[in-house]
């Protein structure tokens, strides 16, 4: 039952707005980084190095997209008046919530996937300088986009669904969001994040603190 649930939770959520912009967003966002030659002038722009940065850093705008499919999932039985038909059915109020949380998940990971995606399509802009082109490795892409940004994800759609769940406001959880995104920029200044101006990746804030401190890896 829980996979059908998770189903109808994708479909349900692939097809709304949010998705569809979030998407468009990350999509246009990978293509502009790469495009643009992003990084310093002696990597390529789809160096391991720079693909794993671009990438971690455009997780920390998934926050956004996390606070809109999140509340969506949560808040929308409340919205059209059908909480206690839905919680009066055999599936049950924890069942129905992880599938909401996993649909959602599925649905942000989807939308971010196009970052990569639209890096690639970026590496082929005619204005783009070929010496900073490298052969392509879809490897470069794929281990960043696994172990760095889509964990990411998960702990933003963790965190909002879970403030959507605990306050049943579409406000407090657009504004957690913010919350989250300015907090995140605190522990960027306290680990010397590469993020922030004239700082080095770790230095600083000690082997212990950055990776306490940022979820994100980028420090």
């Amino acid at each position: 039952m829980l996979s059908a649930l998770v189903a109808f939770e994708w479909r349900y959520q692939t097809r709304r707005p949010a998705f569809l912009g979030a998407a468009a967003l990350f999509l246009a966002f990978g293509f502009a980084i790469a495009a643009t030659g992003f990084g310093p002038q002696n990597l390529p722009v789809n160096s391991p190095y720079l693909v794993t940065e671009s990438l971690a850093f455009l997780s920390l705008l998934a926050v956004f997209a996390a606070s809109a499919l999140g509340a969506g999932a949560v808040l929308r039985d409340a919205d059209h008046g059908m909480t206690e038909i839905v919680h009066g059915t055999p599936v049950g109020a924890a069942r129905l919530l992880l599938a909401r949380f996993l649909g959602a998940f599925h649905a942000a990971a989807a939308a971010f996937a196009l970052a990569p995606a639209g890096m690639l399509a970026g590496t082929l802009a005619p204005w783009l300088d070929r010496a900073r082109v490298a052969p392509v490795d879809p490897l470069v892409y794929l281990w960043p986009l696994l172990a760095v940004a889509l964990p990411s994800v998960l702990l933003a759609v963790a965190a909002l669904l879970a403030i959507a769940a605990a306050t049943r406001s579409a406000l407090a959880t657009h504004v957690g969001a913010v919350l989250v995104y300015g907090l995140y920029f605190v522990s960027a200044a306290l680990t010397n994040s590469p993020l922030m101006a004239a700082s080095k990746p770790g230095a600083g804030g000690g082997g212990l603190a950055a990776p306490l401190l940022d979820p994100v890896a980028l420090a």
